[in-house]
């Protein structure tokens, strides 16, 4: 009779609580793959590689793979090569400080105050994020955002699935704690929706957005990047970028740029 293969010994958590957050980590790392299949595999598809490729490089079924994308390959909608995204993190920058610092700005404690409060919170984080880099180095840009879209869509999901289910279970369904719920929900669906239209349209998502909104985010990235090429240029031992752009004219362009 042959012996069972060998297996891993199980993991050792020092209690319940962090082995509970090691499943929502896989749970979460797995939800991250899946949301990325289906543009994924679309994407790859746009770029020549047939089903069966797909199927030797993946095992994802050749089936599944028409599923995925029933059409031409050439019918299928691509994002744009290089998406503004530090354009746009600035944008919500912009837009998150207005709300906090707006005169007529709703009281805390209101829903209408909850709201933008959060609204808030949610896009100067989302700020952040978009402007780091990838997680993974071998994600590209488009791949990063598209992946936070996914996710920001499906916290909105989950929250509202959550809050339904509990309204259905209790009478207080408008409690505060609904509300700001529902305001979560409402604030990633909204950046989700938004990071998706970046991808589709690239500059020309600008004619999305007020003009207002353009002006005080295309100020706030101007100034990110004014900051950086001083700090860049006191870090290289000189007095100002200006001072270092007069020293490597050919090599760096003027701070006009």
């Amino acid at each position: 009779m042959e012996a069972a293969p060998p297996t891993e010994p199980a993991l050792a958590f020092r209690d319940k609580e962090r082995a509970k957050e090691a499943l929502r980590a896989w749970a979460e790392a797995e939800h991250d793959l899946n949301d990325r299949r289906d543009p994924l595999v679309r994407g790859a598809l746009a770029a020549g590689v047939t089903p069966t490729e797909v199927y030797d490089l993946t095992r994802i079924a050749r089936s599944t793979t028409a599923r995925i994308s029933p059409g031409k390959p050439a019918d299928i909608e691509v994002a744009v090569p290089q998406p503004p995204i530090l354009e746009y993190a600035a944008l919500l920058e912009a837009r998150a400080e207005r709300i906090t610092n707006a005169a007529d700005a709703p009281r805390p404690g209101t829903y209408e105050g909850n709201h933008l409060i959060a609204f808030a919170l949610i896009m100067r984080h989302a700020a952040q994020l978009i402007s780091q880099p990838p997680r993974d180095p071998s994600m590209s840009e488009d791949a990063w955002l598209q992946s936070l879209a996914a996710q920001y869509r499906r916290q909105s999901t989950e929250l509202r699935s959550s809050l339904s289910e509990r309204s259905r279970r209790s009478r207080r369904s408008s409690s505060a704690s609904h509300g700001d719920e529902q305001s979560y929900a409402e604030t990633y669906a909204v950046l989700a929706d938004e990071i998706t239209r970046v991808r589709r349209l690239g500059e020309a998502v600008w004619d999305t957005f007020s003009p207002d909104e353009v002006a005080a985010g295309r100020a706030r990235s101007a100034e990110a990047n004014r900051q950086f090429r001083e700090e860049f240029a006191v870090k290289a031992g000189f007095d100002s970028f200006a001072a270092m752009s007069a020293a490597h004219p050919d090599e760096l362009e003027d701070d006009r740029g």
